[in-house]
């Protein structure tokens, strides 16, 4: 029996990334030295092995593209001076058909700085964060200062607290699971949504049929991935990955300090 390799996901790579990945001979210096490989479900070498042998199926759905942080120890240690983060970069690109992100602009940064600026970006109002209204911007020791049993309440039973300007929890909920089944119904491959901790966790609690007061049960890390995976219907893969990110950079939680 004669295999034959598919080379189209290497010269795409290549054509993409300008990076020859058929010089790599498994070293593995590249996965000695990533600082995250430990969360990784593929290696860095592992996932060149993968170019080389065209398995496109495979590499687009693992979770090493979107971990990878792209630190570049990875490119340093080549001793064939090929870019893997970059290399990690186009994977990145290709497994993408489509990008979201929320209207604020801290979203839209964080969007081109994981994605380049030459990515094409649906920006919606729809995935924007919760309005709290007479909140919005103050610290919460000054809000607990002022009136500790509301701030409590906010965070036990949040659709008992009516805040002057702010944004009704249930619709809250419902804007944004519009927009989820929007996509969902949207035939195509995957989808990358940047958004903010509460419309994550809103969703979740459509999603794992929870109260609307559940909210605050999720601790979602700033610029953490959380996976959802979408077929027979929505289920939840992974929440809140950081291996990608500075462990010293990382708050407690999700839980905003500043309101």
């Amino acid at each position: 029996m004669i295999n034959t390799v598919n080379r189209r996901l290497e010269a795409e790579l290549q054509e993409s990334t300008g990076e020859k990945v058929r010089l790599c001979y498994q070293c593995k210096k590249c996965s000695a030295g990533c600082p995250v490989a430990f969360a990784m479900d593929l290696l860095p070498h592992e996932v060149m092995k993968m170019v080389q042998y065209g398995q496109e199926r495979r590499l687009l759905q693992c979770s090493t593209i979107w971990l990878c942080s792209s630190c570049e120890t990875c490119s340093t240690r080549c001793p064939n001076d090929i870019d893997i983060a970059g290399v990690m970069d186009g994977l990145r690109e290709m497994s993408l058909e489509a990008v979201y992100s929320s209207d604020a602009e801290r979203a839209l940064e964080t969007a081109r700085l994981a994605l380049g600026d030459g990515r094409r970006i649906t920006v919606s109002d729809r995935i924007r964060e919760l309005s709290l209204g007479e909140w919005e911007g103050r610290l919460i020791d000054d809000l607990h200062a002022e009136d500790p049993a509301k701030l409590d309440a906010w965070y036990r039973t949040p659709s008992t607290v009516n805040l002057k300007g702010g944004e009704d929890l249930a619709a809250f909920r419902r804007r944004v699971v519009s927009f989820m089944d929007e996509i969902i119904a949207t035939p195509g491959g995957d989808a990358a949504l940047i958004t903010h901790g509460g419309v994550i966790c809103i969703y979740l609690t459509h999603l794992l049929r929870m109260h609307v007061d559940d909210l605050w049960s999720f601790s979602l890390p700033n610029a953490s991935i959380t996976t959802i995976v979408l077929d027979f219907k929505p289920r939840l893969r992974s929440f809140g990955e950081t291996a990608h990110l500075d462990a010293s950079a990382l708050g407690l939680d999700g839980m905003p300090a500043p309101l």
